[in-house]
Parts: structure tokens; sequence; C-alpha cells
């Protein structure tokens, strides 16, 4: 019973990611997991937060979308989805652009 569990848990996983674009980045994609970002959001379908295609689709083409995507994730907001408010975030200003840098090239 447990080897099934354990194969399930593992085909489950890779599930959750084969939706990954190519060029995702895999560091990003960790600290997205370890800050539990992907615990509400999600790559490609709504969570308790928006989809990050669509969050890179509608704030992408900003001139400061860095800047204020960080901003977003750092300090968090809400009433701009229609969903619930995302908390303040214990990130580093670092990490706050990696992950917004990494959100915006899910645009595709």
């Amino acid at each position: 019973m447990k080897q099934h569990l354990h194969a399930l848990a593992i085909i489950a996983w890779g599930a959750a990611f084969s939706a990954l674009p190519v060029n995702a980045s895999w560091a990003s994609v960790e600290l997205a997991q370890k800050k539990a970002c992907l615990a509400c959001h999600a790559i490609q379908h709504h969570r308790v937060g928006p989809a990050y295609n669509l969050v890179a689709q509608r704030y992408g083409s900003r001139p400061d979308a860095v800047e204020y995507l960080s901003n977003s994730i750092k300090n968090g907001g809400g009433g701009r989805w229609a969903m619930g408010v995302m908390p303040r975030q214990n990130l580093t200003d670092d990490e706050a652009r990696q992950l917004a840098e990494w959100i915006l090239s899910l645009a595709n």
C-alpha cells in the first residue's frame, strides 16, 4: 500500500509541473514552492489567487511591470482580481524581484 501511495505522489508531482513552460526557471519555481506561493497560485488555472500566466498577461505590458509586481508580491494587496486579499509576504527585495521576473515570463 505504501508503495502505491508513493507512486501516486510521484505521478501527482510530475503532473503538477508538466505544464511548466520550457523557459521556466527552476530556481524560481523552487523559490515559489519554498515561500508557499503555489499554495494559492498555479501557473495556468485559478486557485485562491489568480493564475500566474494571467497575471503576466495583465501586467506584462507595463513599463514598470517588474517593480509593480515585486511590490505587490512583497507587500500583498487585493481587489485587483475579485478574489481574496493576498497578505504581506516575508520576502527579500531580491526574492520578490526574482518571482516577479519569473511570473512575467509565463505570459505565453
